[in-house]
């Protein structure tokens, strides 16, 4: 007899995929089909032999999703159980292939049903000063969330089956019960990480989170000594950069980002390759300013500056695919959307349609960089903010082909990247369609 363990994480949706999972031993999501959602629907209900799996398929003339179930005995989160027989053959009788697609059918297809990602900043508390910084963070506000109400919010994230949760600031380690809610949360949420400026970051600390049992982490890292430490404070590059190596030497999956401005760009693809070179990251990415928080548009890069970044990115990604463990990733916009490039995903802004923000006194924004205020955890439940009607949320969750914009009107990248970041319009135009000032198209 065959069943599946409860602590294997997915999720029947309706927007994207009929099932999302994630699988812990692969560290990665993996997106199924129906049939594939239909054999863990029917395994949902009890044990069955192998052969009675099979039959079931067979006389709903159905494939048998045979790879994916032997991924699941790979990767063990399909088990065989002791059991001789079949014992509840008759709940098979009250399932079938029609009524489960009716009932995915029901679900949301503009946004998932409930968040996949939460960022969450559990403090505006910084012991930097960062130029860019998009919550203005620094010294500590009234108002911040209690621990309490953070191990609220976990709960919530895990009973509505929020895969990934990162905990952000601010700077997080400042708070002294921050291991109580990364140790809280790993019990909770498949995927919780944390966003640090590594200042804190010693021996001690990295020991703490091996016991935890937390293994991804992200770094902010702006450039070399002078211009990450123009950009973010004096001696922190030697913090940051401390912090990148311990956290590589004890193999966490370790991702370093920069922030595109006009202070760093010359140097991003030299410190990318150094990054690659000299240390065992996984991950090195790039994001561009959002004009937000301290942010100014005088620090922002124009498209073509952008755009020739991006390609030199590009080459990296290709050359360190072939001979590195690092990956450099991109998020493929615009007209690069579906190209084959290596360690990359095609980027397509997913605010208040699979993820969502909360800030350190529980306001709830449709993502970091879009400050726009939908609800607060205080006054509402999560579950609540995400499934609120108002003209606000439908004009987020609008289908690409249907969002109306001058800019983007004609062009055939709109059915593919929806008008792009959308913060990236707002944060200068107060528009949400009003295209992405960093597209080069």
């Amino acid at each position: 007899m065959f069943f599946f363990l409860s602590s294997f994480f997915y999720r029947f949706e309706n927007y994207k995929y009929k099932l999302l999972c994630y699988d812990k031993e692969e560290n990665k999501y993996n997106s199924s089909s129906p049939e594939e959602a239909f054999l863990l629907k029917i395994m949902e209900k009890s044990s069955f032999s192998y052969e009675t799996l099979k039959n079931k398929f067979e006389s709903e003339n159905l494939n048998f999703p045979e790879s994916f179930f032997q991924l699941g005995l790979k990767n063990n989160w399909i088990n065989r159980g002791t059991e001789k027989k079949d014992k509840n053959l008759e709940v098979l009788d009250d399932i079938s292939f029609n009524d489960f697609k009716n009932f995915i059918n029901r679900l949301p297809n503009t946004h998932y049903k409930t968040p996949l990602n939460v960022s969450f900043d559990i403090t505006n508390y910084c012991n930097l000063n960062c130029m860019h910084c998009c919550n203005d963070s620094g010294a500590n506000k009234d108002k911040t969330l209690t621990l309490d109400e953070i191990l609220g919010v976990i709960d919530q994230c895990s009973d509505m089956k929020v895969f990934d949760v990162i905990f952000a600031g601010g700077e997080p380690f400042l708070r002294k019960d921050f291991f109580q809610i990364l140790k809280y949360a790993s019990g909770k949420i498949p995927k919780p990480t944390f966003s640090t400026n590594g200042s804190t970051i010693d021996e001690k600390s990295i020991s703490q989170l091996k016991d935890i049992g937390i293994d991804r982490v992200q770094v902010s890292l702006d450039g070399f000594k002078e211009t990450h430490d123009r950009i973010r404070g004096k001696r922190n590059y030697e913090d940051a950069l401390n912090a990148i190596k311990l956290f590589a030497k004890n193999k966490f999956n370790t991702h370093v980002q920069t922030t595109v401005i006009k202070e760093n760009i010359d140097e991003i693809p030299d410190l990318c390759s150094y990054l690659v070179e000299n240390f065992e990251i996984s991950k090195y990415k790039f994001t561009p300013l959002s004009v937000v928080g301290r942010a100014s548009q005088e620090m922002k890069v124009g498209p073509e500056e952008y755009k020739q970044l991006y390609d030199e990115i590009i080459d990296l990604a290709f050359k360190y695919s072939k001979n590195s463990k690092s990956s450099v990733k991109t998020r493929l916009m615009f007209d690069y959307i579906g190209r084959n490039i290596p360690g990359s995903k095609d980027y397509v802004c997913e605010a208040f349609r699979e993820c969502l923000s909360i800030n350190y006194s529980g306001d709830v924004y449709p993502c970091s960089f879009l400050p726009i205020k939908i609800g607060n955890i205080r006054e509402e439940t999560i579950d609540e903010i995400w499934n609120k009607k108002s003209e606000l949320v439908n004009e987020l969750r609008t289908p690409h082909e249907l969002r109306k914009s001058e800019k983007c009107s004609n062009c055939n990248c709109l059915p593919k990247c929806g008008t792009g970041c959308l913060a990236n319009s707002y944060n200068l135009g107060k528009v949400l369609f009003g295209g992405d000032s960093y597209c080069w198209v």
